[in-house]
């Protein structure tokens, strides 16, 4: 009997042996999994901080109107409107002079940079009903 109750505990220490290295070896490996997209997730945002470039959003003018009628951008960054209409358009200010283009037939652009905070209404002087929104943030 005695060989019988060292083999029993033998075997029961053995899987608690086990048992405990694959508790302890999963718990190390689940945390440190769960801190590395943490520090990456803080590298990618200062990145995306410090690399900020300012950026050209596109206008497109087809249709007798703008596509988007509206865009957000950042200070710094630029519109570009593109005719693609058969017809000319102007592009201008609604209030004040910020935005003014030259007469432009099919396939020309006209592009402007914003650096200062605000809200551009615009339209088509030719075209009145032709109206757009650019939000400066």
């Amino acid at each position: 009997m005695s060989k019988k109750l060292i083999l029993v505990f033998s075997l029961i220490l053995i899987v608690v042996v086990l048992f405990g290295c694959t508790q302890g070896g999963y718990n190390t490996t689940n945390s440190n999994t769960q801190t590395t997209p943490q520090n990456n997730n803080i590298q990618d945002q200062n990145t995306a901080v410090t690399t900020s470039e300012p950026q050209n959003y596109p206008i497109n003018i087809s249709n007798f109107s703008f596509n988007p009628q509206e865009v957000k951008i950042k200070v710094g960054d630029s519109v570009s409107w593109l005719n693609n209409d058969s017809m000319q358009h102007k592009v201008a200010s609604v209030s004040g002079n910020e935005i003014s283009s030259e007469l432009l037939p099919k396939g020309a652009s006209y592009k402007h940079t914003f650096n200062t905070p605000g809200t551009y209404t615009y339209y088509c002087t030719i075209h009145t009903s032709m109206r757009g929104t650019i939000i400066v943030e």
